[in-house]
C-alpha cells in the first residue's frame, strides 16, 4: 500500500506583502496555506494568526549595591552598573526621581529599568539598594582660659582634637565657647 503524502507550504502576509520579520504583536488571519492536490482529500483551508512574542533581555549581570559614606558635604548616589543596551534606568526615592543626597541619613533607592525597544522585555524591572550617609565625627575642646581674679574672662575659641569640620559648614554650626556662670561670679 502506498501512502498519500500531502505537502503544505506556510506563508504569512502583513499589510499586503510577504513578510519574514515583524514587531511584537498578534497578526490575525495572516497565515495562508497552499498544498499539492490529492484526489483522496477534501481539504478546507483556514487562515491562521501569527504572533511575535518579545525577546527577553537578560538583566542578571546588572549590579546595584548598597553604599555607605561619611558626611562630606558632597552629593552621593548609587548607580547601577552593567546596564545592557536597549535599557534605560531611572532612580527613585520615596516615589520620585532624584539626583543625589548629601546630608546624613539612610535612603532606600530603587533603580527602575525600562526597555527602549518594544520588541524586548526585561528579566527584572527594578532593583533596590541602600545609601547610608553617616554623621561626620569630630571632637572639640575649648581652649583653656586663665584669668586674673576680678578681670573678665576672654572667650579664646576651641581646638579640634579629632576629626575635622568642613569649612563651608563652620558658619552653620555656629560654635561658641561659653564659660559656666558659676565660675565667673566673683561676688562674695
Amino acid at each position: 500500500i502506498e501512502k498519500d503524502i500531502i505537502s503544505f507550504n506556510f506563508t504569512y502576509w502583513i499589510d499586503g506583502s510577504l513578510s519574514d520579520t515583524s514587531n511584537v504583536g498578534l497578526y490575525e488571519n495572516v497565515l495562508f496555506m497552499d498544498y499539492t492536490l490529492n484526489s483522496n482529500y477534501l481539504i478546507t483551508i483556514l487562515n491562521g494568526n501569527y504572533t511575535v512574542n518579545p525577546a527577553t533581555i537578560d538583566m542578571s549581570d546588572v549590579e546595584f549595591n548598597d553604599l555607605t559614606v561619611t558626611y562630606d558635604n558632597q552629593a552621593h548616589t548609587i548607580v547601577a552598573n552593567n546596564i545592557p543596551e536597549k535599557v534605560s534606568v531611572r532612580y527613585i526615592y520615596n516615589g520620585a526621581e532624584f539626583d543625589a543626597f548629601k546630608d546624613f541619613g539612610i535612603y532606600e533607592i530603587e533603580a527602575c529599568f525600562e526597555s527602549l525597544d518594544s520588541n524586548y522585555v526585561l528579566s527584572i524591572s527594578s532593583l533596590k539598594a541602600i545609601l547610608t550617609i553617616n554623621k561626620k565625627e569630630v571632637t572639640l575642646k575649648p581652649n583653656n582660659v586663665a584669668v586674673v581674679y576680678g578681670n573678665n574672662p576672654i572667650n579664646d575659641g576651641y581646638i579640634i582634637t579629632s576629626g575635622s569640620i568642613i569649612s563651608t559648614d563652620l558658619e552653620a554650626l555656629n560654635i561658641n565657647v561659653k564659660i559656666d556662670s558659676s565660675v565667673t561670679d566673683y561676688s562674695n
